[in-house]
Order: C-alpha cells, then structure tokens, then sequence
C-alpha cells in the first residue's frame, strides 16, 4: 500500500507541475526544486526506518508528488526543438527515460551482489543495510540530474522555438 502512494504522488504531482510552470513561465526552477526535494526524500527513505504505514506512505507519496515534476522536461525537449519535429523530441525523450531506468534496475541489482556480505544469516542473504547501500543508485542519480539541470539545461520560459 505504501509503494503505491508513490504513484499517487506521482499522478497528483504531474499536472500540478505542469500547470504551475506554465502560470510562471519558467520550468527549470520547478525541475530544480522538485528534484531536490525528491533526492532528499529518497535518502530519508532509504535510511529513516518508519515504524507506522501511514508515515511511510506520506513519505512515499511526498517522493512521487516531487519526482513527477521531470515530466517538465517533455514540455521543454518539444519546446526548444521546431515544431514539425515534435513527435519525434518528445519520443526520442520518452525512449532515453525508458533506457535510463532499464539500467538502472540492474545496476542496483550488481551492487546488491557487491554489497552483499552473506554475514547477515548465512551465506546468500542480504541485510537491510546491504540493500540501503545498492538503492543509493537513486539518490546519486538525482544529484547527477540536478547537476545536468543546473550546467546543461536552459530556460525555455514556456516559448515554442519559431521554424
């Protein structure tokens, strides 16, 4: 029940970011502050151990409500390319986020192998702490976004590129 907040965040979150950018005209600082708030979330998720199941899932949601303002960048990939290719931004896009987590899934995977001691139990069980360690992939995903925002991204203020 918890994880499924998660997307309830996320579904909450999504128009809430999209409306609120285009009312400022401005996406990169929604991006920045959603992402930083979501960085900062996933750590206390993986970390804060929670004893009751509605405080995990106000956590969980509060993660999906600010993840979900990187659906900003959609609007910006179709924004600072010319109208007739914005089809092919936005799936170019989608495909990069879709390759992004297909990635990311094993990768935490190999570093759970890594982590793993097997002197929890018995050899070929894992800790919590070993799989606190492989999903920090998250977190430092998250600051390489916020850094790729801060140094590569440019404001778009909500304006279509002429052609």
């Amino acid at each position: 029940i918890a994880i499924s907040a998660i997307f309830y965040g996320f579904a909450l979150g999504s128009p809430f970011w999209g409306w609120l950018s285009d009312r400022y005209q401005c996406r990169v600082p929604f991006m920045l502050l959603g992402t930083s708030v979501a960085a900062l979330s996933s750590v206390l998720l993986i970390f804060i151990v929670v004893q009751s199941a509605w405080a995990l899932s106000l956590q969980c949601f509060i993660f999906g409500f600010f993840i979900s303002a990187f659906v900003l960048s959609f609007s910006m990939v179709r924004e600072v390319n010319f109208i007739i290719f914005a089809a092919s931004s936005v799936g170019f896009m989608n495909m990069f986020n879709s390759l992004t987590s297909a990635f990311i899934d094993p990768m935490i995977g190999k570093l759970l192998d890594l982590f793993s001691t097997g002197g929890c139990y018995k050899a070929g069980h894992v800790c919590a702490m070993d799989f606190r360690m492989a999903m920090l992939v998250i977190p430092v995903t998250l600051v390489v976004a916020l850094l790729l925002l801060i140094f590569c991204v440019n404001e778009t203020h909500c304006q279509q590129v002429e052609s």
